[in-house]
């Protein structure tokens, strides 16, 4: 039936036009035109109508099928060449948390409906990515997706680097903030790594919080100066912090890959 609609409602519209557009005398004598517009017009409408609940179940089908797990998304041989940003935690020889442990008076519970949120495929393709941060006067509070948190005081920053993502999905040219703390002896270094799909508490910096995230983050780099003025910034981050520069972009996840290796 569907079908006989689309197919119908196609001949009687496109029969329409050739006779209003091109005044076809021997159709127009029988009335067609403008008539045979309206009734295709009709049946397109109506076959529309009838196939809008399948294409809303498809839909959402697809929004499903985005919020599977990673692990679901590679194969075992798949994992096995991938590189290690891109490996979720537990899977693969070079797997890493996604950070080090804390000690248990400094865990956070996060209710089960706020946890759920934070699973999403920039999270679980990406190390050291923070769920959500909370800047004070003195310090930077990160929770992670597994409900561990770190306070990171102003002077242990020893530098800041700003990357814009790949355009591909799920990335989608989401802006990247890594703040690296100050290495210690035989310790590893570990960012904290910011999306701009981060939650932060950008109303609590000085400008308040900007219609533009790429503001919010530009932002935060110049409160993180204010608070550390021995903060290093590579060139590409300093144009975009102080000259207002597009910010240095990854072509590929290989190239991000590459960047992300010189962690630990």
């Amino acid at each position: 039936m569907n079908r006989v609609l689309i197919i119908c409602g196609g001949l009687f519209l496109l029969l329409g036009l050739i006779t209003s557009l091109f005044e076809v005398r021997v159709f127009q004598s029988h009335g067609l035109g403008w008539p045979c517009i309206f009734f295709g017009t009709a049946l397109i409408a109506l076959w529309f109508l009838f196939n809008r609940p399948k294409t809303a179940d498809r839909q959402a089908s697809q929004r499903t099928t985005t919020v599977q797990p990673v692990k679901a998304i590679l194969r075992d041989d798949e994992i096995k060449s991938a590189p290690a940003a891109l490996i979720p935690p537990g899977q693969g020889p070079r797997a890493v948390s996604f950070v080090a442990p804390v000690p248990q008076n400094h865990a956070e519970t996060m209710r089960p409906d706020a946890l759920s949120k934070t699973l999403t495929p920039e999270i679980l393709n990406i190390r050291f990515v923070a769920y959500r941060c909370e800047i004070s006067d003195e310090t930077l509070r990160v929770i992670y997706q597994n409900a561990t948190q770190k306070e990171l005081k102003w002077y242990e920053i020893s530098a800041a680097v700003i990357r814009q993502m790949p355009y591909q999905a799920p990335w989608e040219g989401k802006l990247l903030l890594d703040i690296v703390p100050t290495a210690m002896a035989k310790e590893k270094v570990q960012p904290i790594r910011l999306l701009s799909s981060t939650f932060v508490n950008y109303s609590y910096l000085p400008q308040g919080q900007s219609a533009s995230t790429k503001e919010n983050i530009r932002r935060l780099a110049t409160y993180i100066l204010s608070k550390n003025h021995s903060v290093f910034l590579d060139p590409g981050t300093d144009y975009f912090v102080h000259a207002g520069q597009p910010p240095v972009r990854f072509f590929s996840m290989s190239q991000f890959a590459e960047y992300d290796s010189r962690y630990s």
